[in-house]
């Protein structure tokens, strides 16, 4: 049974097609070892990651009440208060639903922490700060790069192993009006209703699938 690295682009609704490319991929006995995914592709990525068979993760997206990710104020329902819930707030939703319901379901599959998740190859070993299954891409703002999580949570004096798979989706780097690209230390800050941001791109193969995806997965 051929096996590979998993990883998984962003987009929003398109997360919903990487599901349909997952199941494509196991239907073809490809199994999936680690996994690497920003956003949308983060969310679908800690499922597999967790050991979610794709034919559940399809019931999952089918059965999910869209609309309760949109878990914003009164004020929030109009432009005028989600402009200002990104000026004010860097978020439109308060995104409560989405940890709740992502929590849920990693509790289910007992992986709710990176240490819930471990990989090591003994043919090509791994340095320990690598040793996951699940890879987030993330932005750090303040410093203007690219951030791999948990391997890089020690820049911001977590243990990596300890944070919870969940976390990318609480957190994100401060702006620099809060912290200085030359000063201070890192530090993380609450982001109202989506996963931190990245550059990581999904492979060839996945994105030949999206449109098929999208068919498998959508209303029947």
């Amino acid at each position: 049974m051929p096996k590979a690295d998993l990883v998984l682009e962003g987009g929003g609704v398109k997360g919903i097609a990487l599901v349909g490319a997952v199941e494509v991929l196991e239907e073809h006995g490809y199994e999936f070892e680690r996994v690497a995914g920003t956003s949308a592709g983060a969310i679908i990525g800690a499922l597999v990651a967790a050991g979610c068979p794709s034919e559940e993760m399809v019931q999952i997206m089918r059965t999910v009440d869209y609309q309760r990710f949109k878990d914003g104020d009164l004020i929030d329902r109009f432009a005028l208060g989600r402009a200002l819930g990104l000026l004010v707030e860097q978020g439109i939703y308060d995104g409560e639903y989405l940890k709740t319901w992502l929590t849920d379901q990693l509790r289910e599959r007992g992986s709710l922490t990176f240490g819930d998740l471990p990989y090591n190859d003994d043919d090509h070993p791994l340095p320990p700060e690598k040793q996951f299954r699940l890879v987030v891409m993330a932005s750090d703002i303040s410093q203007g790069c690219l951030r791999r999580l948990p391997w890089q949570y020690n820049y911001y004096g977590r243990d990596r192993g300890a944070q919870h798979v969940r976390r990318p989706c609480e957190h994100r780097c401060r702006s620099r009006s809060s912290t200085s690209r030359s000063g201070g230390t890192p530090r993380l800050a609450k982001n109202r209703g989506s996963l931190t941001a990245g550059f990581c791109r999904t492979s060839p193969s996945t994105s030949s699938m999206l449109l098929r995806a999208l068919h498998r997965v959508g209303p029947r």
